[in-house]
């Protein structure tokens, strides 16, 4: 490990001679491809086809060799060296790399095999990378790029909301179809202009305009959408799919804003119809929740696909809505069926029947000679040579080739294997694509134990919740990354881990320093902290607001009178965070388990959730005199 570190600081050096002496050094060591690679990539010009192939072939399908693939083809397709990027190409492969393969047919006499597949990639509702630029001219220059397709790119550009896309696009059209997209953009921004389009029902894309601007005025305003629907369906002709579609913007659209005409939108879709979008009918049953219909939400509940009603959310609150109907044996076997199960569901039905949690912890049972099994492939090797070097990223890409090919038996054992090394995430992830979920210690660890307390205590929050929170937001991967920028272990944005900062009057070393257990920590329980502080220390609400803000969770308080927190985490308008606080609340109770405290139930952590606006309460004054009164 140690000649490994000094290879790559020499290579790094240039200083080739004793890189070269060291790899030679490593023959037998699982990462001696990796030191090849590097040798290879640097003399790419003077390489030949059996240097290639002997790497590819030793390596195939390898991390590496498809690392090496991919530096041959940008290498190739940057030199023009046509006819090596075919030897090298393999699928699957991204579309950058596609946009060069087909570059290379086209450049070696196999049009007609490349149009196809040209048409393919850029009849997509995005942008493509910039590596297919040339290619798609030379298409269009062939004549094979219509305004039929242009017109159809189109539409799935603005059913994307691309509309800058569809501008560009547009400028190949004919006028008339050409002022059609500006209008229809317009008509984007401003959807109440549908109804002062100048447009023959009778063109293609006329119902098209008229339901975008009917998709987006639900977003801004559902009344407003309604309303507008009924104007343009007086005027035109839709078809019954097309009715059941706007049916469905407006209806969802109230649905998660909340709006007491919701179910009569959403009814009006009748129950399975092919068209209609899997969250009709589950919003259909949380508007009833909200409004507290009990025989709607059973009579919802009862509509939805047998595998549907199966899952744990819909057989509770088919329980809890008989409950609330005074059936009381129908609802009483549910809970008592789902009291048995750890999560957010069966912890609530115990609630219910006043019952201890049930936390099924079965831990696996691996035998040695299997986990010697799985350690002995050669991307386990790799995979830990380099997790133990620091090179998470590489480890991480090796571990995936690895359980990629390995059985649900072989999976478990990896994910045990991977506790072991504790390396906790890939070990939760791996356990994850199987079915089996009761080894309760692989699933919810407890690293960082001195940063997690020490931080907690501070904030005066529950440590359980720091470790639910943890679980939940990175799986306990320190260098996690989401794809809108919030980083680290409590997945924390850096406008907010600055604000944090501030208030904590602690120094804030910049957007690396959140990939730092000690700093994630700090900042993320500071900002738990914040969240109770401004959500009357309930920490349902401060849950949500970790995940969706503060001024969402406020907009999504009930309006005037306090609602049970149960029906309100059910109604919450985001399907992620609706997911998140289940599992953050679920999870908080495991840890506490885990951690040998007297649990706390969520009857008793679930507060009802205050209204927004509460009627003011007025005191009568009497004005009477005492004199008057004698």
């Amino acid at each position: 490990r140690q000649l490994f570190r000094q290879a790559e600081q020499a290579f790094k050096s240039r200083r080739y001679t004793q890189f070269n002496r060291l790899r030679n050094q490593l023959a037998d060591y699982p990462l001696y491809p990796y030191l090849e690679y590097k040798n290879l990539s640097r003399k790419l010009a003077s390489l030949d086809k059996q240097q290639i192939d002997n790497f590819l072939e030793k390596n195939d399908g390898t991390v590496i060799a498809n690392r090496f693939r991919r530096t041959l083809i940008n290498y190739y397709a940057r030199h023009k060296r046509w006819h090596e990027l075919l030897d090298v190409y393999q699928l699957p492969a991204s579309t950058s790399q596609q946009c060069k393969y087909l570059q290379a047919l086209m450049h070696t006499g196999r049009q007609e095999e490349a149009f196809p597949q040209i048409e393919k990639l850029w009849l997509v509702g995005k942008s493509q990378p910039k590596a297919c630029d040339s290619l798609f001219k030379s298409w269009d220059a062939a004549g094979l790029r219509t305004e039929e397709l242009v017109l159809e790119r189109i539409v799935l550009a603005m059913k994307k909301s691309k509309y800058r896309l569809a501008r560009f696009l547009s400028k190949s059209l004919n006028t008339a179809d050409r002022q059609l997209v500006n209008q229809w953009i317009k008509i984007h921004h401003k959807p109440e202009l549908a109804g002062s389009l100048q447009l023959a029902e009778s063109h293609p894309l006329h119902s098209t305009i008229m339901l975008h601007a009917i998709r987006r005025m639900s977003r801004k305003d559902p009344d407003q959408a309604g309303e507008l629907w009924y104007e343009l369906n007086t005027r035109f002709t839709f078809s019954t799919e097309e009715t059941y579609r706007a049916y469905q913007y407006v209806g969802l659209a109230m649905a998660r804003q909340h709006h007491p005409d919701a179910a009569l939108w959403l009814a009006s879709i009748p129950a399975g119809y092919p068209g209609s979008s899997a969250y009709v009918n589950e919003w259909l049953i949380r508007t009833a929740i909200r409004q507290a219909n009990w025989p709607q939400v059973v009579s919802a509940i009862e509509n939805l696909p047998l595998k549907k009603q199966a899952r744990l959310r819909w057989q509770f609150w088919w329980a809890y809505a008989n409950d609330q109907l005074g059936n009381d044996i129908e609802a009483e076997a549910t809970y008592r069926y789902l009291s048995g199960k750890r999560s957010y569901y069966g912890f609530l039905a115990a609630d219910r029947l006043h019952l201890p949690y049930a936390f099924e912890n079965n831990p696996l049972d691996i035998n040695t000679r299997e986990l010697l099994s799985i350690h002995q492939y050669p991307e386990t090797l790799r995979a830990h040579e380099l997790f133990k070097l620091g090179k998470v990223s590489d480890s991480r890409r090796e571990w995936l080739s690895l359980v990629s090919s390995l059985t649900e038996k072989q999976k478990l054992a990896a994910s045990k294997l991977a506790q072991l090394w504790e390396w906790h995430d890939r070990a939760i992830v791996t356990m994850g694509q199987t079915k089996y979920r009761d080894d309760i210690a692989l699933r919810f660890p407890m690293p960082l134990q001195n940063e997690v307390e020490t931080y907690s205590q501070k904030r005066s929050i529950e440590s359980a919740w720091t470790y639910a929170i943890i679980r939940r937001e990175s799986a306990f991967m320190a260098d996690a990354k989401s794809p809108v920028g919030a980083l680290g272990l409590m997945q924390i944005m850096p406008g907010t881990a600055r604000n944090v900062a501030r208030n904590l009057q602690v120094r804030y070393r910049g957007r690396h320093s959140l990939l730092g257990a000690d700093t994630n920590i700090k900042l993320g329980t500071g900002y738990l902290e914040q969240m109770l502080d401004r959500l009357d220390s309930q920490t349902v609400l401060a849950t949500a607001a970790y995940n969706a803000g503060p001024r969402r969770v406020e907009s999504w308080l009930p309006e005037s009178q306090p609602m049970n927190a149960i029906r309100w985490i059910e109604t919450i308008p985001f399907t992620e965070t609706r997911e998140y606080v289940s599992n953050v609340l679920a999870y908080t109770i495991i840890y506490q388990h885990i951690r040998n405290e007297q649990y706390t139930r969520l009857d008793m952590r679930m507060p009802p959730v205050p209204a927004r606006n509460p009627p003011v309460q007025t005191v009568q004054i009497d004005n009477t005199s005492a004199a008057d009164k004698s």
